[in-house]
């Protein structure tokens, strides 16, 4: 079953709101180098880690890759997305435009990603 949710609520990547990617990304030299689908194990939440290519703006942090994480809560009834999350300048980002755009697209929620300094960014 953890597989089965884990594509259920796959997440969808965007560089522009007309652009939309899916999880091999190679575009103006921004690499999606690996994700990591994590399903709590008691709760309905799936924690999708994306490591991208090095940062532009902090290369000096030594790090081979840009961590970001997007959270998606969902309702295993109804089968229906309840929260999209994401981790931004030491705060946690979330909307209701997220939750209702991913249930309007088959539970994908669209996450909007802004290389170098702000990461992963949910819709709205």
């Amino acid at each position: 079953m953890p597989m089965v949710e884990i594509r259920l609520f796959l997440i969808r990547l965007s560089l522009t709101a007309k652009r939309v990617y899916c999880w091999i990304l190679t575009i103006l030299c921004i690499i999606l180098e690996d994700v990591v689908a994590v399903l709590h194990p008691e709760k309905p939440i799936i924690a999708y880690n994306l490591f991208w290519d090095d940062d532009i703006d902090y290369q000096e942090d030594n790090d081979p890759t840009d961590h970001e994480v997007v959270w998606i809560e969902f309702d295993r009834e109804q089968g229906q997305v309840r929260g999209v999350y994401t981790y931004c300048h030491r705060a946690l980002l979330s909307g209701e435009q997220a939750i209702e755009q991913a249930n309007r697209n088959s539970q994908r929620a669209r996450i909007d990603v802004q290389w170098g300094q702000h990461g992963a960014l949910p819709l709205g």
